[in-house]
């Protein structure tokens, strides 16, 4: 028979679960840091997979006319491409022109979309 009495390793098996109970919730912040790092893992990746946009719309805070880049995201291009992406569409080369000539977008000052464009 056992030396130990039924309170004693009634103690023990109370200790153990709370050790086990420690280790599990560990285990769930693990689970719950890895969730948050593949998510952010794929949005990086479908971010990469698409395709960038030749020009785009930034619109302004407030009113007034759009500003227009000829790229987003490329910071040899136009060091203003990295713009607040809530404020910026893509648009196609013929909406970059019309913004510019009858719309009165202005034209980025640092990747020059009028000059690639051929406007005056």
């Amino acid at each position: 028979m056992s030396d130990r009495s039924a309170a004693e390793r009634l103690y023990a098996l109370q200790c153990m679960e709370q050790v086990q109970l420690e280790d599990l919730e560990r285990t769930r912040q693990w689970i719950a840091t890895m969730k948050r790092k593949a998510q952010e893992e794929q949005y990086a990746k479908e971010r990469a997979e698409q395709p960038r946009p030749e020009w785009v719309a930034q619109r302004g805070v407030g009113t007034g006319p759009p500003t227009i880049h000829t790229t987003l995201g490329d910071p040899e291009a136009c060091w203003d491409a990295e713009v607040d992406y809530a404020r910026v569409r893509p648009i196609s080369r013929e909406q970059a022109l019309r913004a510019l000539t009858e719309e009165g977008a202005q034209a980025c000052i640092q990747c020059r979309p009028d000059t690639v464009l051929g406007l005056p």
